[in-house]
């Protein structure tokens, strides 16, 4: 069960929200060319008001081409059909877009996609589960990371896109520029605290990530951090979830290794303490709890992978409940 958020945090989103509504009135009645924080607020994420003749400052090379459009819950598969169902179950609140053109060859543009995700967490989830394995992390916000014609932001529950029509390294630089300006430098830590709850040994760099629901296809198991790691030359993914309590986790545990044997999975036997082993698909799926964790070994290519990952997770959980 999704916890509901705090009072801070509900202020904070919607403090966002009414900034976007303010922005988008804004931009249009202004004749000078903004920069894209208009849109975004990122700068006042958890820091307070903005100064509107800072977020209205001009942004080099940057003209707007169109006018912010903005979108909510039931309109939202209006803008990203087939991609809204991703921000729905993460706890997507709004959105406002608009598009810019570039200085440059071939007459660039790009669209700002600026989400209102109502919390942290929530941003994070669609952040990381966007990225690509080839992105080039970049030191903005709370978390940043650009692909060949894309730059993805998170500042608190704010989550920005910057895509792009073409490709090149001043298209490319002119979106970190914008990324840098609606979110300002990286901050000390990035990401959720859970996170760093992962065993440093084998871990595959940037790829921790959260999904927020139907984690591996099973409708009832939500909040979920994964993260690959690799294993004798072979990638695997690990992950856990924090339950509210330790029945809560068993349950839970029971409950998703039943869906896989629903699906031709059978089980195995396994020394691995509070732990299942399922066999399906030639992979096999380890599934244990820890206190009020649920976590496993994601479709590992033979057992004794799948329960030394696993050990090595475990002891990890044992340690944080310390």
């Amino acid at each position: 069960m999704t916890s509901p958020p705090s009072r801070t945090e509900t202020t904070i989103g919607l403090a966002v929200l009414a900034l976007l509504v303010l922005t988008a009135a804004v931009i249009l009645k202004v004749k000078e060319t903004p920069n894209p924080a208009v849109l975004v607020a990122g700068q006042a994420v958890g820091q307070g008001p903005v100064a509107a003749a800072d977020l209205l400052a001009p942004q080099p090379g940057v003209t707007p081409l169109s006018s912010p459009e903005a979108f909510g819950p039931s309109t939202l598969s209006d803008k990203i059909n087939g991609k809204a169902d991703l921000y729905l179950n993460a706890g997507f609140v709004g959105l406002v877009t608009q598009r810019f053109a570039l200085e440059g060859p071939g007459d660039p543009w790009v669209e700002v996609f600026a989400y209102d995700m109502g919390k942290a967490q929530n941003a994070y989830a669609v952040f990381s589960s966007q990225r690509r394995q080839d992105a080039r992390s970049l030191a903005i916000g709370d978390g940043a990371y650009a692909t060949a014609n894309a730059v993805f932001i998170i500042s608190g529950p704010a989550y920005f896109e910057i895509v792009a029509s073409a490709q090149g390294d001043g298209v490319v630089a002119t979106m970190e520029a914008m990324a840098m300006a609606m979110a300002g430098p990286a901050k000390p830590k990035a990401g959720p605290a859970e996170a760093d709850l992962f065993p440093a040994l084998g871990l595959v760099a940037d790829s921790i990530g959260l999904q927020a629901a139907n984690a591996f296809g099973f409708d009832r198991l939500d909040k979920v951090f994964t993260a690959r790691y690799t294993h004798d030359g072979r990638e695997v993914t690990l992950f856990f979830s924090r339950r509210d309590s330790a029945r809560e986790a068993v349950d839970l545990a029971a409950a998703y290794a039943g869906f896989l044997k629903d699906y031709g999975g059978t089980s195995q036997p396994t020394a691995m303490e509070s732990a299942r082993m399922i066999a399906i698909m030639d992979a096999h799926e380890l599934i244990f709890t820890v206190g009020e964790f649920v976590a496993g070994v994601h479709e590992a290519p033979d057992q004794a992978t799948a329960e030394a990952l696993g050990d090595r997770l475990a002891l990890a959980l044992k340690e944080a409940g310390q």
